[in-house]
């Protein structure tokens, strides 16, 4: 299973990439910083997964996975947020991702999840496994209706 990381943190990033070293069968293949790099080496690498920060270095996460949406990007997305998803989270979920997931709290069931991923990715597809329990986009408007 192919894996793009794109967050703006080095550190982060190379924690990440250290943590996914020991999923058997999940590979990374790239690492970006910005918008525009995280469309073309997304386009270029045809990840299976992409874990992506809603702030990036340069643009927004969301914006670049909107525009891999509709550009026809179909692999999972998950969300790395600071703090939980706060504001963004509305707008991320508009945009395609598939889950949220806290940088600080969350990377085990982050890394537990790419795991049953990798071990069966049809068996997710098919529902006949439970994933981690994820973080849910919580509603930015101003009726809150979550």
């Amino acid at each position: 299973m192919k894996i793009l990381l794109a967050d703006a943190s080095d550190a982060f990033r190379e924690e990440l990439q250290e943590r996914l070293s020991d999923v058997p069968s999940a590979i990374v293949v790239g690492t970006t910083v910005s918008e525009e790099q995280t469309v073309l080496v997304t386009a270029l690498s045809r990840p299976d997964v992409l874990l992506i920060a809603p702030q990036l270095a340069d643009g927004t996460g969301c914006s670049a996975l909107e525009r891999l949406r509709s550009a026809g990007f179909q692999g999972t997305a998950y969300a790395m947020v600071a703090g939980g998803n706060g504001a963004c989270g509305a707008d991320c979920a508009g945009s395609g991702v598939d889950a949220f997931y806290d940088k600080g709290q969350d990377l085990d069931r982050l890394v537990d999840t790419i795991s049953l991923l990798a071990q069966d990715p049809y068996s997710v597809i098919a529902g006949t496994i439970e994933l981690p329990r994820t973080r849910q986009a919580r509603c930015s408007c101003p009726q809150r209706c979550e």
